[in-house]
């Protein structure tokens, strides 16, 4: 057998199947990232209230309902508006008959006095008139208290908002007697509100 020596065939470099794929060079930069976290809460109102009545009586209208919004001074329900609006009339007339009471017993004073000037009156008469128009200056001051009370109880009759915000709860509707100090709704203060949640660390 011949063998013959050569040189070793020199390795051919292996090839990439199919074509040669483009690459993009850029420079690094920092770039601030979000960071996005899921967490369940609770918005809660800073201020919420109890609006209750503050006089008794039977609710006449309903203004207002679950989740309706309202204003500082906004009526929200009326109680017994008519019968307070009587007594307000009521205490009126009072008020102007007590003055005309009173005005009587002022001339009636002056005219006692005059005469006693003249010696015509004596002065148990004089006195009589006297106590006579201290008394009625007396019923008018009465009457002149019980009439503000009236003005009071009737505007306390229109139930209204203490502050801006939102119906959270109706208790009591059209139809329903309320006692003095029960409760009639719900209010909560929607601007602003607070979150509550849980953070995991």
């Amino acid at each position: 057998l011949l063998a013959s020596c050569g040189k070793a065939d020199k390795a051919k470099p292996a090839r990439a199947d199919g074509p040669p794929r483009p690459v993009r060079v850029a420079r690094a930069e920092l770039r601030p990232m979000e960071r996005a976290l899921h967490v369940v809460g609770t918005l809660s109102a800073r201020d919420e209230a109890t609006v209750a009545a503050e006089v008794a009586g039977k609710i006449e209208e309903s203004k207002v309902d679950f989740g309706d919004r309202v204003t500082a001074g906004q009526v929200m329900a009326l109680i017994d508006l008519t019968a307070y609006e009587a007594l307000v009339r009521q205490s009126a007339a009072n008020v102007a008959r007590a003055n005309a009471s009173a005005a009587n017993a002022a001339q009636n004073l002056k005219r006692v006095q005059d005469l006693q000037k003249d010696k015509i009156s004596s002065a148990s008469e004089v006195d009589e008139a006297v106590a006579e128009d201290r008394e009625r200056r007396a019923d008018v001051k009465a009457a002149e208290a019980t009439d503000a009370i009236a003005r009071i109880n009737l505007e306390r009759s229109r139930v209204k908002a203490p502050f801006d915000g939102a119906v959270a709860q109706r208790i009591a509707s059209a139809g329903d007697y309320v006692a003095l100090g029960a409760p009639i709704i719900k209010l909560v203060k929607t601007d602003p509100l607070r979150l509550r949640l849980d953070v995991p660390e």
